[in-house]
This record gives C-alpha cells, structure tokens and sequence, in this order.
C-alpha cells in the first residue's frame, strides 16, 4: 500500500485496521469569495440571503448574467460600482459561510 502524499516506499498490510493523517493541499471546506461566478453561489442558502442583504435582486439574475463574478457585477449599473469598502465587507462576509 502507498500512503498519500508520501514519497516512502510501499507498505505491507497484513489484515487489521490502520489509520493514518496527512495535510491536506486543498481546503477541505467550500471558500465562496467575490471571485466565483454568481451561479456558483446561488446554491448555498446562506450565502444566497448574504448575496441578497448587500445587493437585493441578485438572486433572480437572468440567466445570461450569471456567468459573471460578484466582484464585476458591483461595478455594473444598478448594482454599482460600489465602494472599495462595502466590497471587502461582502468578500470577508462571504469567506466566513461555512
């Protein structure tokens, strides 16, 4: 048997239980971010109503606009272009959703 992420040479398991741990070298939680196309997003109720308290409407997008990022869409009339500030503000709130 080959442990993950190791370079050591193969290991001979005779029948029991085993267990190991390694890193990770991706997150293992979703991380949502202003850099995601809006249908992305839209299928986690949580950060649907976030989406929706900063920018009302978002959620019922056409389709055809949906392919593009929150992040674009706050600087596109009605949704904006908005503050610096208020982005970062929605960008850490959306980071925080578990």
């Amino acid at each position: 048997m080959v442990l993950p992420c190791s370079d050591k040479a193969p290991l001979e398991l005779s029948a029991g239980s085993y267990e190991w741990s390694y890193e990770t070298t991706e997150p293992l939680r979703r991380i949502f971010s202003l850099d995601q196309p809006v249908k992305e997003l839209l299928w986690h109720s949580g950060v649907c109503r976030i989406l929706e308290a900063h920018i009302p409407g978002i959620t019922s997008l056409p389709d055809a606009m949906k392919g593009y990022t929150v992040r674009q869409l706050l600087q596109m009339p009605p949704y904006g272009p908005v503050s610096s500030k208020k982005t970062e503000d929605l960008d850490r709130a959306l980071r925080k959703v578990i």
